[in-house]
């Protein structure tokens, strides 16, 4: 009778071990770097297809410095919601995707996550209220510092950044200073900068028409040393499609050169391809796009196992993340007219 408690005893124990290690929200085997993905060459891929890319809108990529961190938004058809998730690598293993902490409800939109080049501030724009459970506003620009291991809580940067407006896609430069789009004086959006100061930011200055060209303008991502800036741009002579990515060259007199389109790599004549970013050594160029990535060969069976397949692997039409080699972009500069 013993050996048969003890045998029980044993049992129990051993299943309380299995239960207690096992955690839902890690991604079984996926190890290493950009989720364990392998690295792309000068051609566009998908990046992580069925853990950042799901079929889902999926846009906006952002990277704490020692790549532990990945951090990313979804949203709804017509922007019916949004909200920005995260991956963390812990202990060698990555999360599955988790929403944000700092999410304060289904009612307000979160999106465009970005982290400052020291990996001091997690920024994002949202329309969440000011005080806890109030209605949503106009779009802010947010940031959490980082304390320790962990973020801050969320606050609302305040002007002069911020106004009655609408404000989007902060991205910084290593020195602090802040760019971002502001549809303060119209829809259409404008690229402005403000630099650091001790308690904030200083008044905020408009890039000039050489930045701020074609009939609109979206999400401009500045390289941490201030040299290059890329962003979303509708209305372009020699568009691909209706909104491409292009790039512009600071010089160092600080002049801007004049837009330089990007190429039928990145972009495409898929109607939607913009919030671009670099992974954190520079090496990669991240962007989204609703392009189709590849179409199914006519003798290619259709069978519910490839539909789920394609539906859940993204490069669909929907908007989906890719990543390529950014070293094209030193090819680029040798186009740059000021």
């Amino acid at each position: 009778m013993k050996y048969y408690y003890w045998l029980v005893f044993f049992a129990v124990c051993f299943m309380a071990c299995q239960n207690s290690s096992k955690d839902t929200t890690l991604l079984k085997n996926v190890t290493g770097d950009y989720l364990g993905q392998p690295l792309p060459d000068s051609i566009p891929q998908i990046f992580a297809p069925g853990i950042i890319n799901t079929g889902k809108f999926t846009r906006d990529i952002t990277m704490t410095p020692d790549g532990n961190e990945i951090w990313f938004s979804i949203c709804g058809h017509s922007f019916s919601f949004s909200t920005i998730l995260v991956c963390k690598r812990m202990d060698g293993v990555w999360t599955k995707p988790q929403v944000a902490p700092f999410v304060k409800g289904a009612n307000y939109k979160y999106i465009e996550p970005f982290i400052s080049p020291d990996g001091q501030y997690l920024y994002f724009a949202s329309d969440q209220a000011l005080t806890v459970g109030g209605e949503p506003k106009d779009f802010d620009i947010w940031r959490c510092p980082r304390v320790e291991d962990k973020w801050g809580e969320a606050e609302n940067i305040g002007m002069p950044v911020n106004t009655a407006g609408d404000e989007f896609f902060p991205s910084l430069t290593q020195s602090g200073t802040i760019y971002y789009t502001s549809e303060t004086k119209g829809a259409e959006g404008l690229i402005l900068k403000a630099s650091a100061t001790e308690i904030g930011f200083a008044q905020a200055d408009t890039l000039p028409r050489s930045v701020n060209c074609g009939r609109a303008r979206f999400n401009a991502f500045i390289s941490p040393d201030e040299s290059f800036l890329i962003q979303g741009v509708y209305g372009m002579p020699d568009t691909y499609g209706a909104t491409d990515h292009y790039i512009f060259f600071r010089n160092a007199d600080g002049q801007w050169s004049g837009a330089i389109n990007m190429g039928d790599k990145v972009n495409s004549a898929a109607g939607t391809e913009y919030a671009a970013t670099l992974s954190p050594d520079g090496q990669y160029l991240f962007f989204m796009s609703d392009r189709v990535q590849k179409e199914m060969p006519v003798t290619t069976p259709m069978t519910m196992v490839l539909i789920d397949e394609l539906y859940h692997s993204g490069g669909q039409g929907l908007t989906s993340v890719y990543w390529m080699k950014s070293d094209f972009i030193n090819d680029l500069r040798q186009n740059a007219q000021w």
